[in-house]
């Protein structure tokens, strides 16, 4: 089932899993997939206690870990008027002692939480009763399964957005987190001459002892604007930013080549010239917009927002949907 589960998750198949006890506990630690414990309930536990009850005056209860943790038993033995003794294990290691430990005590029922379990006390000839997850349990898990499923494909999507942002960006990014390098984009790599994947998650400081480029980038760490610095005969404007991150403390270091940064400011200085001066000129205003959909007065409203910030700001959207409309409405 492992090998299956994983094959799945790799090829998509499966984007989450709901699981019982043990299984679900042991496929936690061995799938990145979200795995959702459906425990059994109180009810659950009294309704398999009651019938292990037709079978013997001596009973128990043979569950893994989280049941006493989250159950009270004493409760559920005063209700039913049912005596019963609770043997709990953690691994599928200490399930086989635990269940020598029912065997010695010579109880006439069991009641297990897990399928294995009750094959298993079964074939020792006791009488064995399988608590059965309810209706509600179930239905809960997998809505909780699904709302992980959803915030995961989102994360996943911003994930590679953000990617894609990274990768095809004509600056050089890279980042560091608690002391290793989590950013590296391909503009990093080509000028410093390492790959992403040979500094990824490593020790900043180890990388710069290996590159030069590094160390000049990284720097001391202190925030800097338009830093002017050189490699070999390459000149780099950088920024260094320190950001906290939670409880993480990192590093971000933008850079562009000097040239380019030189090329665009003679561009820019054409096209003023081209306009008489006036630079590249904003034409539009939110009036100029003529949609009137409660989606088009939400975008709007939210433009005027972002207009009172003199942030840059990223407007994404099909070809045709009026991007250029609004961000010269932006710009007035």
């Amino acid at each position: 089932l492992i090998t299956s589960l994983h094959e799945w998750e790799k090829e998509g198949k499966v984007e989450g899993i709901v699981a019982r006890g043990l299984t679900a506990a042991e496929l936690k630690k061995q799938l990145r997939i979200p795995v959702v414990a459906a425990e059994p309930s109180s009810f659950d536990l009294a309704e398999a206690l009651w019938r292990a009850r037709a079978f013997a005056h001596e009973i128990a209860l043979l569950c893994f870990e989280s049941q006493p943790s989250r159950v009270d038993f004493d409760r559920i033995a005063e209700f039913l008027g049912v005596k019963f003794k609770v043997f709990a294990y953690r691994t599928r290691e200490e399930a086989e002692d635990v269940i020598e430990q029912v065997l010695y005590h010579r109880v006439g029922a069991v009641a297990c939480t897990e399928p294995g379990d009750y094959r298993k006390i079964g074939s020792y000839g006791l009488k064995a009763v399988l608590v059965q997850s309810g209706r509600e349990v179930v239905c809960d898990a997998l809505k909780k399964a699904l709302k992980l499923c959803q915030a995961r494909r989102r994360d996943i999507r911003l994930c590679r957005y953000f990617q894609a942002i990274l990768g095809s960006s004509y600056d050089g990014i890279l980042a560091v987190e608690d002391g290793r390098v989590t950013i590296f984009n391909p503009v990093a790599e080509k000028v410093t001459g390492i790959k992403a994947v040979e500094v990824m998650g490593k020790p900043a400081a180890e990388v710069c002892r290996a590159n030069g480029a590094c160390q000049v980038l990284l720097g001391d760490g202190k925030e800097v604007k338009d830093l002017l610095v050189y490699l070999e005969d390459t000149a780099l404007m950088v920024n260094r930013v320190p950001v906290r991150l939670g409880m993480s403390n990192g590093l971000i270091v933008t850079f562009q080549i000097s040239e380019k940064v030189r090329r665009m400011g003679s561009r820019v200085t054409k096209a003023r010239e081209e306009t008489g001066g006036k630079g590249l000129v904003a034409r539009y205003k939110f009036s100029d917009i003529v949609g009137r959909s409660a989606v088009i007065r939400e975008a709007i409203r939210e433009a005027k927002r972002y207009a009172r910030s003199d942030a840059p700001v990223l407007i994404t959207g099909e070809s045709g949907t009026g991007k250029e409309l609004f961000a010269q409405s932006i710009h007035n």
